[in-house]
């Protein structure tokens, strides 16, 4: 399943409500989200995208950035 576009809180509710969870974060609006994505203590910017089944732990994703692969931990995903 491709990801989708997740535009406001009660859609993004919805669709993580068995596919994954969002513990005290903040997802901005026009981030997209995988399936299977878990995110704790987080910042996703708006227009981010995380890929299947990505977790992010005290992490910062900044506006426009692509994030793939696994398991990240305290990290900031942006571009230089």
């Amino acid at each position: 399943m491709q990801c989708q576009k997740i535009c406001n809180w009660e859609a993004l509710q919805d669709r993580l409500q068995c596919e994954g969870w969002v513990v005290n974060s903040v997802v901005m609006d026009h981030a997209t989200i995988g399936d299977g994505c878990s995110i704790q203590g987080s910042v996703i910017c708006s227009h981010a995208q995380l890929q299947e089944r990505v977790a992010l732990r005290d992490c910062q994703v900044e506006a426009g950035y692509v994030v793939c692969g696994d398991e990240h931990k305290g990290e900031t995903f942006a571009r230089k």
